[in-house]
């Protein structure tokens, strides 16, 4: 199956080799107040799976390359999702994540009255 080879310097030069049966994604998201974070992650059917992603800072670098890839191959994911099962409480209520929330919210909220549109 066709997979990702990816090495990071924020996994001290370590070299994973990720594959799943319903696709993979690589994401990465910059934003003003929590800088640059990625994450590889894929889907087999019933779990999420995903790999060690984390902060980016600047240096940092992320090298990735396409192959064939065969299952015994594959580094193991370091996180499993059921799909369709609700994340644990200690996530849902972490303080940090409501604070995100929030921050969000209040800007957008100070841009749509500036626009004057609410």
């Amino acid at each position: 199956m066709k997979g990702l080879v990816i090495k990071s310097t924020t996994w001290d030069g370590e070299t994973y080799k990720i594959a799943a049966t319903e696709g993979i994604h690589l994401s990465v998201e910059m934003s003003y107040r929590y800088g640059a974070i990625w994450c590889p992650s894929g889907n087999n059917g019933k779990e999420s799976l995903s790999w060690r992603g984390g902060h980016l800072d600047v240096g940092d670098e992320v090298e990735i390359r396409v192959t064939e890839i065969t299952p015994e191959e594959i580094t193991p994911p370091t996180e499993i999702h059921k799909q369709g099962t609700i994340p644990p409480l200690s996530k849902i209520d972490d303080p940090e994540l409501w604070a995100d929330k929030l921050y969000t919210y209040l800007r957008y909220k100070k841009i749509l009255e500036d626009e004057g549109l609410i």
